[in-house]
């Protein structure tokens, strides 16, 4: 069932510096081709309430959510870390409810497949991993933070899933963004104070991608409580906070709408976040 959104045009109050909305507008391109490169980056294991004015998080706070969408009633759906990722990408865990689950085995559509049907270029980038479409954990990097893997629709893992991190200069249309197990704020890399680590991570990697055009999500996998932080700054998006309820399904439905794609899975009847 698609939702229809309607802009507020009357802020209600002030957080961190920006007017709250009821809801927003998507922008709207009238082709995938036409849009700015969609980045999405994807974090870990931090509930919104641990993010939002952390002295551990200064890039995000003072610098990212004040020119920000930011989504303040955003959940994941379960856990652990791995059925998010895979609903984030297929609209469903498909039965996996564990981190266990082996690579190469969902025979199923995935957004990888959607995009590399429908001729829009993309990549998965994960920093550490030691080569393209790794399906071994190898020091700071672990295949279940990269989602791409586990299809095996995703007929360009070789090609599209890649090591290291996004170059402004060199984006697809769409990125899928996985720092590694430190800079993630996961916190199981080794690294002392992982929020304070991821975010000196975004200081270093974000504002160029913003600087080059592009439209970047910031988005939290899972969290206790499951409110986790999902934000996008975008070319002449205002800054605003919306409070309508959204979650890993609604990001996908939103992306596939980005790139007019037909929606897959729980994608179909969830609220769309605005891209």
């Amino acid at each position: 069932m698609k939702r229809i959104l309607v802009i507020a045009t009357l802020a209600v109050v002030t957080l961190a510096g920006f007017a709250v909305y009821e809801s927003a507008s998507p922008r709207r391109g009238n082709a995938a081709t036409s849009k700015p490169p969609l980045v999405v980056v994807m974090l870990e294991n931090k509930s919104y309430s641990r993010i939002i004015s952390s002295a551990s998080a200064p890039y995000l706070n003072d610098t990212f959510l004040p020119q920000a969408r930011v989504f303040t009633n955003y959940f994941a759906i379960e856990h652990p870390s791995l059925p998010n990722y895979l609903d984030i990408v297929s609209g469903s865990n498909q039965g996996c409810q564990k981190d266990g689950c082996p690579r190469g085995t969902y025979n199923v559509p995935s957004l990888f497949s959607q995009l590399t049907a429908a001729g829009i270029s993309w990549k998965a980038y994960n920093e550490s991993m030691p080569s393209n479409c790794a399906l071994k954990s190898a020091g700071k990097y672990t295949p279940k933070h990269n989602p791409a893997v586990y299809f095996t629709t995703t007929t360009d893992c070789a090609t599209n899933d890649v090591p290291g991190i996004p170059d402004a200069a060199t984006l697809p249309a769409f990125s899928f963004v996985t720092p590694n197990l430190c800079s993630d704020m996961h916190g199981s890399g080794g690294c002392r104070n992982p929020t304070k680590h991821g975010d000196d991570w975004l200081a270093a990697h974000i504002d160029p991608l913003v600087t080059a055009g592009a439209e970047v999500v910031i988005v939290f996998d899972e969290g206790k409580p499951q409110n986790v932080l999902c934000a996008v700054v975008g070319p002449g998006m205002a800054p605003e906070s919306v409070s309508m309820a959204l979650n890993h399904y609604g990001l996908l439905g939103g992306i596939e709408t980005y790139f007019a794609l037909s929606k897959l899975g729980n994608a179909a009847d969830a609220t769309e976040v605005p891209l």
